[in-house]
């Protein structure tokens, strides 16, 4: 009869945690990752300034000079947003997000 070592049963425990707190330490990364992906997007955003001056145009047309301008596009519902309705741009180097929620 073979004698089992005290070793072996430790090895047994080791191994599941060892895969667990691996599992975890990746986690922790990938969310940290994503964070800065995050916040490098606001900090873009608010960087971007715009100058227009626009009187009386459709709201998708000041969408789209702002596209045209920038690197940002825009996606919307026709049914939620009126975006034939016209209004008046006043702005000199604004942010784009001052801009939309004017």
């Amino acid at each position: 009869m073979k004698k089992k070592h005290q070793s072996e049963g430790l090895l047994f425990f080791k191994v599941p945690f060892m895969k667990i707190l691996l599992t975890m330490k990746l986690i922790v990364v990938l969310i940290c990752f994503t964070g800065l992906l995050s916040s490098m997007g606001e900090t873009y955003a608010q960087s971007t300034k715009l100058t227009m001056n626009l009187k009386n145009v459709a709201l998708k047309e000041v969408l789209q000079k702002i596209e045209n301008q920038t690197d940002f596009s825009f996606m919307y519902d026709n049914n939620k947003i009126d975006v034939t309705r016209k209004v008046n741009v006043e702005a000199v180097e604004k942010n784009s997000i001052s801009i939309i929620f004017r």
